[in-house]
């Protein structure tokens, strides 16, 4: 969805509804396009009886102020809104969605009182609607609403991982900190010896060989036989403190979880690679050096069809990489990111950008330049970050592959020859 400010002659004969959108219970209220005049709130609930009730009163407010048309603008909170809007459009109705944060910022502006409520609410989304003060949205495909749902599902799984592996790191350091200098401690090795070995204790009491096993077959015979010499004489000299059974019990429960979450994180990036393989804008966003399966997942699910936007700036500015500054006077701030739209965009954005902080990749000449040129680490990444959505942007729009020696200066007649040698 984007911002967008439509301005279009108001009818004499049109009534502006504006509904503010909660949990169990909505209020839609209405403004004339001749005057001032609005109506009473309307509450009704989230449910199928509700939504009747509001199709009753937008024809009761439609024949009492002798209105001919209905625009209806709602607020997109959270995902309340999804199925009145479906309904409406079922019933054909006219409906638009307006911006929160417009509509935090204007309720200020109408009666100068930062007062919300939901009638205050309903009547300042009214007004924006009947200004233009819309976002842009149109309902996507199927297969994309399915791929966002997968991206956001992995996102939630990964915090939750994060959050596991740092009640299992707690612990270790307390308990048991020397063998974090033997084996990684996010590895599945690691967990799989912690689950039966929980102490250092309990280390010393299996023995060498018992150890070796485990870690022979958690590891697949991939680790080298001496890990087990070391975490023995670890436990040995361990400084850890003494635990009580029920931190034992707690750190297995956080082990088991862990787990799960990460058998459940496999699932979903399979089922999400599968979604994408059929698309022809995954396979040219994956062409792009460092870009992967979650980078160009979430740029699909975030930003949808990139054709539909008219340059590239759009597409930065949605991913909340646009740059401001504050300025009065003489004084000039220095340049910020907006930080709007999906954070998890950004976060995969930024993966992608790492990739080519290293000699040899597509960017890293630019990157170097700005290192070069007194620019910090978190600014040229930020750079190669919009660079990336740039390219992406230019390489969907033209249904083009990657070309890593066109990035690096190659003539664009090259390319085509090249490009018509391989038809």
């Amino acid at each position: 969805m984007k911002n967008s400010h439509r301005r279009f002659d108001n009818p004499a004969g049109m009534l502006y509804v504006g509904i503010d959108i909660a949990k169990e219970f909505h209020c839609a209220r209405a403004l004339k396009s001749f005057d001032s005049g609005t109506t009473e709130p309307l509450f009704f609930r989230n449910r199928r009886e509700g939504f009747k009730k509001l199709k009753k009163g937008v024809k009761k407010w439609l024949e009492s102020y002798g209105c001919d048309g209905v625009v209806i603008g709602m607020e997109p909170t959270a995902d309340y809104w999804r199925p009145l809007y479906a309904y409406l459009i079922g019933n054909g109705f006219r409906v638009n969605l307006v911006s929160s944060l417009k509509v935090r910022r204007a309720k200020d502006l109408m009666d100068n009182s930062p007062l919300k409520s939901d009638r205050k609410d309903a009547l300042v989304i009214a007004k924006l609607t009947k200004e233009g003060n819309l976002l842009s949205f149109c309902p996507r495909e199927k297969e994309i609403e399915e791929v966002k749902v997968c991206v956001r599902h992995i996102e939630d799984l990964e915090d939750m991982a994060c959050r596991e592996e740092n009640h299992i790191e707690h612990y270790l350091s307390v308990h048991f900190p020397d063998i974090g200098d033997i084996l990684e401690l996010r590895s599945v090795t690691m967990r799989k010896f912690l689950m039966i070995f929980t102490t250092p204790a309990e280390v010393v009491e299996a023995g060498v060989e018992k150890i070796r096993d485990l870690l022979k077959e958690a590891s697949r015979g991939r680790m080298n036989p001496s890990k087990a010499d070391e975490i023995f004489a670890a436990a040995k000299d361990s400084v850890g403190l003494p635990c009580t059974h029920a931190e034992k019990l707690s750190v297995r429960f956080h082990l088991e979880s862990l787990e799960r979450i990460s058998e459940n994180l496999g699932q979903f990036r399979k089922h999400l690679e599968e979604l994408l393989e059929p698309m022809g804008e995954y396979h040219i966003l994956r062409s792009i050096e460092g870009v992967g399966l979650m980078c160009s997942a979430t740029i699909i699910a975030d930003l949808g069809d990139l054709t539909l936007y008219s340059n590239y700036r759009q597409v930065i500015k949605k991913s909340g990489l646009n740059l401001f500054s504050l300025s009065s006077g003489n004084y000039k701030s220095r340049e910020h990111i907006s930080r709007r739209g999906s954070s998890f965009l950004r976060r995969n954005l930024y993966m992608a950008a790492l990739q080519h902080t290293h000699s040899g990749s597509a960017f890293y000449d630019k990157y170097s330049r700005m290192r070069d040129s007194g620019k910090g680490f978190r600014t040229s990444m930020i750079a190669i970050m919009r660079k990336i959505l740039k390219v992406a942007y230019t390489l969907v729009r033209d249904d083009r592959v990657f070309d890593k020696d066109h990035v690096r200066g190659a003539g664009r007649n090259e390319i085509v020859i090249r490009r018509a040698r391989a038809a």
